[in-house]
């Protein structure tokens, strides 16, 4: 199991203070996409732990953001990189050998990350019909094969753009944050058992 998730390393719970390190390195980096106008959403565990709890889930050894790329706005990467690493935050490169951009990039603070999903958005004309639609970046590099649990993660990842926008602006961990506009059809679209109250990570299954 863990050779096929790549999870065998994952915590089952935070400490008080991996908790506290993972909401300064979440809220810090959502604090420079506001100010570049980046169009951002909570997803994943931390969206989850949104909707169950308006907090960071405990087995939740990290935070998850979705971003609209191209970025637009005011963004910068360079100077986003310089502002992070004053806060003592590291970035990890979203980009392989070759200068191509993959699907996620990540932020480090101490022992916690933070996932950066991308998504672009394209025209669907399927049955005779228009959609705009949200597709994630592929999210190995060149070169790499994708587990079986990761192909499976990936051929998921493409849903109506109605479904995160216009976003909702809502507050969570002392700050206002952006949520998809239809958060529980989202949930339910990523995590079919989301009203269920167990711990997703694996390991805390055992």
């Amino acid at each position: 199991m863990p050779r096929i998730t790549r999870g065998w390393h994952d915590r089952c719970y935070l400490t008080d203070q991996q908790s506290d390190d993972l909401i300064y390195l979440l809220t810090s980096v959502i604090a420079e996409y506001k100010a570049a106008n980046v169009t951002y959403w909570l997803t994943s565990g931390t969206l989850l732990g949104y909707y169950r709890t308006k907090d960071i889930l405990r087995h939740d050894y990290d935070a998850d953001l979705a971003v609209l790329y191209p970025y637009g706005g005011k963004y910068d990467e360079k100077q986003l990189i310089q502002s992070l690493t004053k806060k003592h935050i590291s970035y990890l490169s979203c980009y392989n050998k070759n200068g191509d951009r993959i699907g996620v990039c990540v932020f480090k603070y101490k022992d916690v990350t933070l996932d950066i999903m991308m998504y672009i958005s394209y025209e669907d004309h399927a049955h005779g019909k228009t959609r705009q639609m949200l597709r994630r970046f592929p999210i190995v590099e060149d070169g790499d094969k994708m587990t079986y649990i990761e192909m499976i993660d990936y051929s998921l990842q493409t849903f109506p753009m109605s479904m995160v926008v216009p976003l909702q602006y809502k507050s969570f961990l002392g700050m206002g944050v952006n949520i998809p506009n239809k958060l529980e059809d989202y949930l339910y679209f990523h995590y079919r058992t989301f009203k269920y109250e167990m711990p997703y990570k694996w390991k805390c299954w055992f």
